[in-house]
């Protein structure tokens, strides 16, 4: 049997990008290693994101807040978009209370547990009698869970799409590997992505 001798060594990392090399593997062993670990760091990766919210004064997404710009739907789009630290349990709560003029940002949120990054754009007062206030779920999962397939909602939340995974993009390919006189060996080069929830590097060792 085939028992392949490789080492991955890291080319380059920061918080979010990650440059990796496996290698040597014989011939056709970089497509399937490439292959196998792109699929599990999109799909299967642990992430925490928004699944319900309940806004003061809405019963729908199809709908507006008085004073503010953006309509419901829109407002649902950008919280989608936020990420958050992984909750001790599996389910926490955030909340937002804004009142005056003024753009509102994830900084502003608080809670349970912290977004990541602070300056993710959530929604706009526009005027000083306008308001915003809402809770919201954030759950640990993995990879997509539509706003459908949710086993229960809580009373008076709206239950939304959220995608769990942490990467954001996932590249590889595969080259021609000399070891000594032999050059019938491959070497996987990867990239990897993430939002800055998981280093590339603990991404990789997750995945593999």
């Amino acid at each position: 049997m085939l028992s392949p001798n490789y080492s991955t060594e890291k080319v380059e990392e920061n918080a979010t990008y990650g440059k990796f090399i496996i290698g040597p593997l014989p011939k056709s062993f970089g497509h399937t290693f490439g292959f196998a670990l792109r699929r599990t760091l999109l799909s299967s990766l642990e992430g925490a994101a928004i699944t319900q919210v309940k806004i003061e004064g809405v019963n729908h997404l199809f709908t507006t807040i008085k004073g503010v710009k953006e309509s419901v739907l829109e407002l649902v789009l950008n919280l989608k978009s936020l990420k958050f630290e992984l909750p001790v349990s599996d389910r926490s709560k955030v909340y937002l209370e804004k009142k005056g003029m003024g753009k509102v940002y994830s900084k502003d949120l608080k809670g349970e547990v912290k977004s990541i990054d602070d300056n993710i754009y959530i929604a706009e007062i526009t005027s000083d009698e306008g308001q915003l206030i809402f809770e919201a779920i954030v759950e640990k999962g993995t990879n997509f869970l539509p706003a459908e397939q949710q086993e229960k909602s809580e009373f008076g939340f709206i239950p939304i799409d959220a995608t769990f995974s942490p990467i954001v993009k996932v590249n590889y390919k595969v080259e021609e590997a000399r070891v000594g006189t032999k050059t019938n060996f491959e070497r996987l080069i990867l990239e990897i992505w993430t939002n800055g929830v998981i280093t590339p590097t603990n991404a990789l060792k997750e995945a593999s």
